[in-house]
C-alpha cells in the first residue's frame, strides 16, 4: 500500500473558488454512505465524491475531507464499505452528512446493519454495497482520495438511485 505525499494547492482567487463551487453543484452525484470499523467502533459519513476507476480489477475512488470524523478511521483501518443509497434513503444521507445532528455511533442507531468480511458495516437495503480494501491514498489539500480494491459487491434492485445536485436530494428517473 502506498501513500502519496501531501500536496498544497496553489493559491487561487475567491472568485474562481466561488465559480468552481457553483459549477460543481450542478454536477449531479450519487450520495453514498462510507463506513468502516476501527478499534471496535463504527464510523461513517456521506460522500458524493465516489466513482469507479477500473472494472478489471474492480476499483473505485472515494474522496474524503480530512476534517471528517471518519477520515482517520478509514485511513487507519484500510477498509471501507461504499453503500449506494436509494431515493427513499434521504434521511440516512442527511444523518451521515451531519445535517440532523447525529455524530459517531448515533449515526448507526435505529438502522439495520450487517458486517462484511472486512468488518465494515453494510447498510441493509442499500442499492449496492462495495466491500473494499484501501490500496492507495492520494492526499491533496484538504482531502484524501482513497483508491480502493473492491473485494465483494452486492446489488439490490429495489428502488431508484438517490441523486444530489444544486444542494438538494433528488430521485433519478428515466427521461
Amino acid at each position: 500500500m502506498t501513500t502519496a505525499s501531501p500536496r498544497t494547492a496553489p493559491a487561487v482567487s475567491a472568485e474562481l473558488v466561488a465559480a468552481f463551487k457553483a459549477g460543481m453543484q450542478r454536477l449531479a452525484a450519487a450520495p453514498c454512505v462510507l463506513t468502516t470499523r476501527h478499534e471496535d467502533r463504527r464510523f461513517g459519513l456521506t460522500a458524493s465524491a465516489v466513482c469507479s476507476l477500473t472494472a478489471d480489477p474492480p476499483t473505485l475512488i472515494a474522496c474524503v475531507n480530512e476534517s471528517a470524523e471518519a477520515w482517520g478511521a478509514i485511513d487507519a483501518s484500510g477498509r471501507i464499505c461504499v453503500n449506494v443509497l436509494a431515493a427513499g434513503q434521504v434521511e440516512i444521507a442527511q444523518r451521515f452528512a451531519g445535517m440532523l445532528g447525529h455524530r459517531g455511533e448515533a449515526r448507526f442507531e435505529g438502522l439495520e446493519w450487517d458486517l462484511l468480511a472486512s468488518g465494515a458495516p453494510v447498510l441493509r437495503g442499500a442499492l449496492a454495497a462495495f466491500d473494499c480494501t484501501v490500496a492507495e491514498r492520494v492526499r491533496w489539500s484538504t482531502h484524501t482520495a482513497f483508491i480502493c480494491r473492491v473485494e465483494a459487491a452486492t446489488v439490490n434492485d429495489a428502488g431508484d438511485p438517490l441523486v444530489y445536485a444544486n444542494r438538494q436530494f433528488l430521485r433519478a428517473a428515466p427521461l
